[in-house]
């Protein structure tokens, strides 16, 4: 189900094509804009590195009086009661790994400030050594699609699911990436009924769409077959082949059946279904826009109070519940959040085209 189609091309099926392939065109055109208004909202940096390292600048008074308050509460104690100051809980040996722990994780979210390096070393000058790597690592996730590849997968057949492209703007490569995974449950190679394959065309297992002798048309004109299998494929391209055809004439000894007319679609294509699916992506894509601006900044003030938790963690008896245990574990729901809700995204997509593929069942 779903790879194989058999009708003769005539003038009002490509009319009926070219008509749903029209409304995909603003469905998926859109679908593009949304997704790098996604990425731009979920990479925003709130605040500039030169306004977190003036606020750290102003709270290290508070980080100074902290500490200090609390090397003289240990030597108190220590000088009343001695044996407290061995304490493995709350004893001035734990005290000092505890401030220096303290000062060591006030040092990996200072900015650095200078200018210059790779996307990396920016992030690092501008957010400091555990922001400006989390911010990096969330845009290398985005830009290259890893989520997409580790839910769909991928394999060395040809040029499928690599890209050729030389484009240096990768945000519009990501939402290539994005959007053409969708159409491609939609526009996908025409293929021999499963009864007109021979096994022995494919010794290795590879996808049946990376089999010349599996597909209706076989020898895919290379301009066409090259712009399909690449992961960032042009969605808009894609359309423009939903018409295109080949002569057909392809028989089977073994069974004695044959495929024959005046030709045949290089392409299945689910109209129609295609357009709500796009339009659907289109509001979640809308909704999850929102969400994620709601945690851009919720990240941005987590990067701004960041000092506040880190110097509770000096006070041993308010470091297991406290502040600094609830900012940790703030920081990691919110950070994963997007990732979670893009792995969501790319499950639906998957379920989808196993439905177009193989059926409901």
């Amino acid at each position: 189900m779903g790879e194989t189609y058999s009708e003769n091309p005539n003038a009002i099926l490509n009319a009926i094509r070219s008509f749903f392939a029209l409304l995909d065109w603003a469905a998926y055109g859109l679908l593009m804009l949304i997704y790098e208004l996604f990425f731009n909202v979920a990479s925003a940096d709130i605040f500039s590195g030169g306004t977190i390292t003036q606020f750290y600048s102003r709270v290290q008074v508070i980080i100074g009086v902290f500490m200090v308050f609390q090397l003289a509460m240990t030597i108190l104690k220590g000088i009343v009661n001695p044996d407290s100051f061995v304490d493995a809980k709350s004893g001035g040996l734990n005290l000092i790994v505890r401030v220096c722990t303290s000062l060591f994780m006030l040092a990996l979210v200072i900015p650095i400030g200078s200018s210059g390096g790779n996307e990396y070393g920016r992030q690092i000058n501008n957010n400091g050594l555990l922001f400006g790597t989390l911010y990096s690592l969330q845009n290398r996730v985005l830009t290259n699609n890893t989520i997409g590849r580790l839910v769909f997968g991928t394999n060395g057949d040809e040029s499928n699911y690599i890209s050729d492209s030389t484009s240096t703007d990768d945000l519009k490569k990501s939402a290539r990436i994005f959007t053409s995974t969708i159409l491609k449950g939609f526009i996908r190679i025409n293929l021999l009924p499963e009864a007109e394959r021979d096994a022995g065309d494919n010794p290795n297992n590879k996808e049946p769409e990376m089999v010349n002798a599996y597909r209706m048309c076989q020898d895919i004109p290379d301009d066409i077959k090259n712009e399909y299998t690449k992961i960032d494929a042009d969605p808009f391209q894609l359309l423009s082949f939903v018409n295109e055809s080949c002569n057909n004439n392809i028989f089977d000894s073994k069974l004695i059946a044959a495929i024959s007319g005046s030709g045949r679609y290089i392409f299945v294509y689910t109209p129609f279904i295609s357009t709500i699916v796009g339009f659907v992506f289109v509001f979640i894509m809308l909704g999850f826009t929102i969400d994620v601006a709601v945690r851009a900044i919720k990240l941005a003030v987590l990067r701004l109070i960041a000092p506040i938790p880190i110097i509770s963690y000096m006070d041993p008896k308010g470091s297991k519940d406290g502040a600094f245990n609830s900012w940790v574990k703030t920081l990691t729901s919110t950070y994963l959040d997007l990732f979670i809700r893009v792995a969501v995204i790319y499950f639906v997509i998957f379920i989808i085209q196993e439905i177009i593929t193989n059926g409901i069942a």
